[in-house]
This record gives structure tokens, C-alpha cells and sequence, in this order.
């Protein structure tokens, strides 16, 4: 299963610096070139880093490259102005880039696509057991804190807003 899975990311990256020719944001692109924009912790960077090793080991032709990128969005608005080729995302944060809303008002990336589904993290509400807080009803504004333009940031504004918290 692990060989299938890398395969179909191998067969991604490489599907990915073939559409890297040309211009892209007013940049030029190097097609012997993918860069790869993660947010620097974590799982996903160390899986990307071992992706890219492979890749690389497979075809000596292409450079494949991990960049920090500070925070989700920023790893997205990177990839959208042609600064790179890849980064991961979640569903709803992809909605939010490709239709210019929350955190994306004012600017709309109609042309993000997404190329390899994977489940969507999990978001916890952790309290104090003395809080009174039983539910998000029960949260006052401004009474959480979440990763900086993370994932986990986005979803829980998402949410806040939602319950009218925000």
C-alpha cells in the first residue's frame, strides 16, 4: 500500500513540473524545477521532504525542493502567484482561496486545483474542566486561541463565526 501511495505522488510531483513551463504570476518557471511550499512542522513537511527525496532519486532531471511557507494560507497565496508548483491544503480552505471569501476577501484564486484527496484533520475544543464551558454556546468572543492562518485557525473562526461567536 505505502508503494502505491508514494507511486501516485511520484506520478503527482512529476504531473506537476510538466505544467510548471512557461509564465506563471508574471514569473518565468523552470520546468527542470518544483517547488514545493510547506509550513515547517509537523508531519506533513517531514512526508513532503520524503517525497521529494524520492522523486528526485527517480528522475536525476528534475530538482524537487521543500520552501517554508508561514502558515496554510501563505503556503496557498505562494503556489497562486506563481511561486511555486505545490502545496497541500484542506478542502474548505481551497473553497475559501478559489471563491474570495474569509480569509481570502479580496482576492480569488479561480485557477487552485486540488490533485490528491486526503482526510480532513480533526479540530478539538479543549477546555478546562472548571471553565463552565459545555459547549460552543457556552464560549464568549475572543476566547480561543488557534494556530496563526493555520488550518486549524481557519476552521475554528469558521465555526465561531457559525455559532455567532465572532
Amino acid at each position: 500500500m505505502k508503494k502505491i501511495f508514494f507511486l501516485i505522488i511520484l506520478v503527482v510531483l512529476v504531473i506537476m513540473s510538466g505544467c510548471s513551463s512557461g509564465e506563471a504570476g508574471g514569473q518565468k518557471v523552470d520546468s527542470n524545477q518544483v517547488r514545493i511550499f510547506m509550513v515547517p512542522s509537523g508531519n506533513d513537511y517531514l512526508i513532503a521532504s520524503g517525497m521529494a527525496q524520492m522523486a528526485k532519486e527517480q528522475d536525476e532531471e528534475i530538482s524537487y525542493t521543500i520552501s517554508d511557507a508561514a502558515g496554510n494560507m501563505g503556503a496557498i497565496r505562494k503556489v497562486m502567484k506563481g511561486k511555486g508548483e505545490l502545496t497541500n491544503i484542506v478542502g474548505s480552505n481551497g473553497k475559501f482561496a478559489y471563491n474570495g471569501t474569509h480569509t481570502f476577501e479580496g482576492e480569488q484564486y479561480e485557477g487552485i486545483r486540488g490533485v490528491v484527496a486526503v482526510p480532513p484533520p480533526i479540530i478539538q475544543f479543549i477546555v478546562r474542566d472548571d471553565s463552565g464551558i459545555d459547549s460552543i454556546a457556552d464560549f464568549k468572543d475572543n476566547d480561543m486561541i488557534a494556530t496563526f492562518q493555520g488550518t486549524a485557525h481557519m476552521v475554528v473562526e469558521f465555526i465561531m463565526e457559525n455559532a455567532g461567536k465572532k
